[in-house]
């Protein structure tokens, strides 16, 4: 998606989000579980932790 098809008539968000959706989903599905415990879940959060 480039920024100018933000104004063009007829833009669909909910179909760009599943088009990515989808292609995430094609790149991930080559994965395996060794390949996840390879690489930990991460906390991407700002929030301080006290």
């Amino acid at each position: 998606m480039l920024l100018s098809d933000l104004g063009r008539v007829g833009f669909d968000p909910f179909q760009e989000m599943r088009r990515m959706q989808q292609e995430v989903n094609q790149r991930l599905a080559g994965l395996t579980a060794s390949a996840a415990q390879e690489f930990p879940p991460v906390n991407l959060g700002s929030a301080r932790i006290a």
